[in-house]
């Protein structure tokens, strides 16, 4: 009679049973990472795919924790381009800038406290931003792609030559 696993640990006398499972492993692997990457490139899909309308909106935000080196770098006007070289945001207007503020919360129930410690290593500056956005089918305004959704408290992230930030919608409708 035929063993299927041999003495010296091979299946059917040719392939040793750590090489199959290695075998069998990458080829579960191979769907899971063309899947997975289906999955990524989605939202690009969607963008190339389905009628979008894009329009300038001006979108007041709060970049925060701004070291004094970030903040020397920081002008009005600075232009942020897509990968065509179109301008699709622009820094306006920026507010004096103020130490960051972190604030803990202590006592008991009915007593809540906020301590506000400021750290002076760090600022928080408010501007305004102008906006190139666009909306699908949904009506929701998105800036540069379909994960960055433009709403009150969503975090934006603003990248020119020079630097990169990342700031926190104020007050937008969405």
């Amino acid at each position: 009679m035929f063993k299927i696993i041999d003495s010296q640990g091979r299946i059917f006398g040719h392939l040793n049973i750590i090489d199959f499972f290695v075998i069998l492993f990458l080829i579960f692997l191979f769907p899971l990472g063309y899947y997975g990457y289906q999955t990524l490139t989605k939202a690009s899909y969607i963008m190339t795919h389905f009628p979008t309308t894009s329009f300038e909106v001006l979108v007041p935000c709060l970049f925060d924790h701004l070291t004094p080196d970030m903040l020397s770098k920081i002008s009005e006007h600075d232009i942020e381009k897509d990968e065509q070289g179109n301008i699709i945001g622009e820094i306006l207007t920026l507010k004096t800038p103020k130490p960051s503020s972190l604030f803990k919360v202590f006592g008991p129930i009915s007593h809540t406290y906020k301590l506000y410690l400021y750290n002076t290593s760090f600022f928080d500056m408010e501007s305004s931003l102008y906006l190139k956005v666009f909306t699908t089918k949904n009506k929701f305004a998105y800036y540069k792609n379909l994960t960055n959704l433009v709403k009150q408290g969503a975090p934006i992230e603003f990248k020119t030559n020079l630097y990169k930030l990342h700031c926190t919608v104020l007050n937008y409708p969405g």
